[in-house]
């Protein structure tokens, strides 16, 4: 990555499995129009056309359409603690490496993985290399309006992917079965993307190809058709599956997509 003091930048862009999000990496010196810059190095702009930079919430709904991933992950341009900072850019003997499990990560807005994965992030320069990888194979999304619903209901709200989600899902007969189709039999990490607005933890159950069921715990959202994430493993057999997530025995949640990797 080439770093060019008349403006002409060079930039790297990964959007993922995303139109509309994508992280834009560039390599900056401090020289030229930026050499009042608080930092050098590296840096990774979380850019979702979908956000607001009036909005600095960090949440899945309420976010800055351009953010610096921030290598010390303190986001204080965030928290408006500054206007930027020794220790936000990415360089080698600092912070070399930029994932979905690393801190800051790079998951998508709603939580779940983006597949980026950078390492080896080399020497502040007029250029600096990096290895781009891959954090893990890509996960397949299951929209939980597409499923099969049983006693509840199809709502419209902006902060869920593709702007339905599944609600009501209030009754003892209440459920949403997710045919999942996978590659081999083995156990999957699944993320499912809640709302709890209840203001405690809420649960249902889950069961996989009319097994016993178990229980998955939602912590609460900042409130109904608001989501956020959680992880549980299932195991799968070869091929098609029903995964079946349904009331539990502690409060309510809302339902809008699961993703199997």
């Amino acid at each position: 990555m080439v770093s060019n003091s008349t403006g002409a930048q060079q930039a790297y862009r990964w959007t993922g499995s995303k139109a509309k999000e994508y992280f834009l990496i560039e390599n900056i010196r401090k020289t030229g129009r930026y050499a009042n810059m608080p930092d050098e190095g590296l840096i990774i702009w979380h850019v979702d056309q979908n956000g607001d930079n009036s909005f600095n919430q960090m949440t899945a709904s309420k976010h800055f359409l351009v953010s610096v991933e921030q290598a010390d992950n303190l986001f204080q341009l965030e928290r408006n603690g500054n206007s930027g900072a020794d220790g936000d850019l990415f360089h080698a003997g600092y912070k070399t490496g930029f994932n979905d499990t690393t801190s800051p990560s790079a998951k998508w807005w709603n939580g779940t993985n983006s597949g980026l994965s950078i390492s080896g992030i080399g020497a502040i320069g007029s250029s600096i290399t990096f290895i781009k990888g891959s954090s893990g194979p890509s996960a397949s999304r299951y929209e939980a309006e597409g499923a099969t619903v049983n006693n509840a209901s199809i709502y419209s709200g902006s902060d869920a992917s593709n702007n339905q989600y599944v609600g009501g899902i209030d009754y003892s007969d209440s459920y949403v079965a997710f045919t999942v189709n996978a590659a081999a039999a083995k156990t999957y990490t699944m993320t499912i993307r809640y709302a709890n607005g209840t203001g405690a933890n809420s649960t249902q159950n889950l069961s996989v190809n009319s097994g016993a069921a178990s229980t998955v715990t939602y912590t609460p959202t900042s409130g109904w058709g608001q989501f956020g994430s959680t992880t549980v493993n299932v195991t799968l057999k070869a091929g098609s599956n029903t995964i079946k997530l349904g009331k539990g025995a502690a409060g309510y949640a809302e339902l809008d997509y699961i993703e199997i990797q």
